[in-house]
């Protein structure tokens, strides 16, 4: 979460987020262990609606996390239903994705909706990895900002920290961009098959 999300640790350390997230992630690995028909099946029967009825819990944590630190409401991201949020994108492209890859869509205007319907999960997964991404800039440059502030009489360990933060903020920038990159990938060619299939149904060769 910390890495997806840029949730500070204090949230992490001071609230029961990891609690509430334990099962959720351990059920979402687990997934990925069975074999693609079961984990469709697991996907849609358990993983769904746990993240479902999570996104209610962790929004109160949230907002108690805002609270507790009297921090603005506005302007302090929601790191837990942000984390939350994205997942549920990300098991829905998943199943669609799935449901395609084994031709459970039967006629061409059943996979052309599958896609459709891909396309826009992924584009919703995009946008909200736009919304992580800038509250990460800005949480960083105020941390940074703060460290300055309140470390000016040891330079020398200011910069180490420094330094070290800068190595975990590029690592964790690239890793963003290759699945950034990803996902306007797959959303392209979503489109684009979308596109195609529309142009044989007005060519008539579809029927």
């Amino acid at each position: 979460m910390r890495c997806i999300c840029a949730a500070p640790e204090v949230l992490l350390a001071s609230t029961e987020m990891h609690i509430l997230l334990a099962k959720p992630i351990f059920d979402t690995l687990k997934a990925l262990c069975l074999n693609r028909h079961r984990e469709r099946g697991f996907i849609q029967t358990i993983l769904l609606p746990l993240f479902h009825g999570l996104q209610y819990e962790v929004a109160t944590v949230d907002e108690k996390f805002r609270v507790e630190h009297r921090l603005a409401m506005k302007s302090t991201p929601s790191y837990g239903t942000n984390y939350v949020i994205l997942n549920i994108f990300r098991l829905m492209e998943r199943c669609v994705g799935l449901g395609i890859e084994f031709g459970l869509y039967p006629n061409w205007y059943d996979v052309s909706n599958a896609l459709w319907c891909r396309d826009i999960l992924l584009s919703a997964m995009i946008n909200m990895k736009k919304i992580v991404n800038t509250n990460r800039m800005k949480r960083i440059k105020m941390e940074s900002q703060f460290e300055m502030e309140t470390e000016k009489e040891n330079q020398h360990q200011l910069y180490s920290d420094f330094s070290l933060a800068a190595s975990i903020v590029a690592r964790d920038n690239f890793e963003d961009q290759q699945d950034y990159q990803a996902c306007l990938l797959h959303r392209n060619l979503c489109r684009g098959l979308v596109q195609f299939i529309a142009a044989l149904y007005q060519g008539n060769f579809l029927e």
